[in-house]
This record gives structure tokens, sequence and C-alpha cells, in this order.
């Protein structure tokens, strides 16, 4: 399975048209930092089937990050804390 769609995402956080440009490069960052936040590497689910898991964390961690802008400011996007176990299945240790 790729990343969430445009339309998953906007159902998770139940947004309408106004961040359209801006979710595909959410969902990308979310993506990479899946990657990283298990071990695989930052480019690992852009090329590599995504679990379903893994998809809902990249799902809520963009719903996150809209909901708390400041999560995801001047600094690296933040992920989640209350989401993080979703990755643990999928950590290279």
């Amino acid at each position: 399975m790729p990343a969430p769609s445009i339309d998953i995402v906007k159902s998770w956080v139940r947004i309408g048209d106004a961040f359209d440009t801006l979710l595909p490069m959410m969902i990308a960052s979310a993506t990479r930092l899946a990657g990283h936040e298990t071990g695989q590497g930052d480019e690992h689910y852009i090329t590599a089937d995504m679990p379903e898991p893994v998809q809902q964390w990249v799902a809520a961690n963009v719903a996150y990050w809209i909901e708390n802008p400041e999560a995801a400011s001047e600094k690296a996007a933040q992920p989640s804390p209350f989401l993080e176990r979703l990755l643990d299945p999928y950590r290279v240790y």
C-alpha cells in the first residue's frame, strides 16, 4: 500500500480544501519520518509498501500537525507522542 491519500488524511482531520496544496508535502514529510522512526531509512516507505498501521501513523501525525501547528513550526516536525507505539512492530534496532 502506498502512503495515505489526501482524501484519507482530510477525513481524519475533517478539513475542507484549504490545505490541498500543503497536504502532499505534509504526507511526504510524515512518510519520511516514519522510515526514520522505524530505523528503516528516510526513503524506505517512499518506495516500499506501507503497512496499514504505518499508514495510520502517517495520517494521524499529519492531523496532529494541523491541529497543533507548533509541533511542526520552526524546528523539525515532531511526531505525536501518543502514536509512537503504532510503529513498534516495524522498528529495526
